[in-house]
């Protein structure tokens, strides 16, 4: 049962993120020409102008996620002073420690957080308009249909025929190496600076990433094609960026 809240929240959601990039999406379809390849095209071109908007919004908080791996020397070496268990007075010290480092740096350790929190309705609108714009789901490229599920095309007998298959697996192998190539690329730049505590620290972080990357390989299998575009162009952006 949707209560007023659940439909004040839906309703807000669709009105500032969804509707306008439905819109810029259905834009860019019609200018690009309706085809297959034109409702690609404007996939792409509504993800670059998202995540160019999202970094104008959060450079500076990406910026302080950046001084904070630079800095984790230091904080690791005033947690290693006071062990993993400290007082209730050693944790208090060693919070007025860390606000030090902070400060000295201009870290602001919420940085991350207040990112997040632009970035994944935006994410959540992109993914809604993607799924559900109808003009996307009739769009064709050599017999892939961008409105089915990419796994109807390994596993259903009617869509299984050359050269939609082979197409279809092309997607997935871009959408494949694109996640892998936006994800581990920051860790390989950052390998070279990180300590060895830090690097400890990061194989824990590594886990989760990897985890959340066979996530995401397993939806957009899936998923229609149409997600699939999204991804390829949101992770060859972030490998740029």
């Amino acid at each position: 049962k949707t209560t007023w809240k659940d439909a004040w929240g839906q309703g807000l959601l669709y009105g500032l993120f969804v509707y306008p990039m439905a819109w810029l999406v259905n834009l860019f379809v019609t200018w690009f020409g309706s085809t297959g390849w034109a409702q690609i095209g404007a996939i792409i071109v509504v993800t670059i102008i998202l995540k160019l908007g999202i970094l104008a919004i959060t450079f500076k908080s990406q910026k302080s996620t950046q001084k904070m791996q630079d800095i984790q020397p230091e904080i690791l070496k005033i947690q290693a002073k006071y062990g993993p268990n400290p007082t209730p007075e050693n944790r208090q010290r060693m919070s007025m420690e860390l606000m030090g480092v902070y400060q000295k740096y201009g870290v602001k350790p919420l940085a991350p957080f207040a990112s997040m929190l632009i970035t994944f309705p935006v994410f959540i609108a992109m993914y809604r308009a993607v799924m559900y714009l109808a003009v996307l789901r009739t769009g064709n490229i050599g017999g892939v249909t961008l409105g089915n599920n990419l796994s109807s095309y390994f596993l259903e007998k009617g869509n299984i025929a050359f050269p939609a298959t082979m197409i279809a697996a092309i997607i997935f192998i871009l959408m494949a190496a694109s996640q892998i190539m936006s994800m581990k690329l920051p860790q390989l730049l950052n390998k070279s600076r990180m300590t060895r505590e830090a690097k400890q620290q990061q194989k824990q972080t590594n886990m989760m990433s990897n985890i959340m990357m066979i996530m995401i390989l397993v939806m957009g299998f899936m998923m229609p094609v149409t997600m699939s575009i999204y991804w390829i162009a949101s992770a060859l952006v972030g490998v740029i960026q």
